[in-house]
């Protein structure tokens, strides 16, 4: 199996546990809540990609295990 394969097929596993939302099974390090709702996700997932979410999920602007408020934007748009 090439490199390739294995790293698409691993994203591909990453994204149904994104998915899924499970919050007890995801191992996720983040929660947005937007429009009361809570959208989880991985900081390892978001910040190399976004130097936006890497400021935004620095220690600076959060703390740990803070619950993150996303306003002007809906959920289906921030998901």
């Amino acid at each position: 199996m090439s490199v390739e394969r294995i790293q698409y097929d691993f994203s591909m596993q990453r994204f149904a546990v994104f998915k899924e939302q499970d919050p007890e099974n995801g191992y996720f390090d983040v929660v947005f809540e937007i429009e009361e709702k809570k959208l989880y996700a991985h900081k390892l997932m978001l910040c190399p990609v976004s130097t936006t979410f890497k400021s935004m999920l620095s220690e600076c602007w959060t703390k740990p295990n803070e619950l993150i408020k996303i306003e002007g934007y809906s959920f289906d748009d921030f998901w």
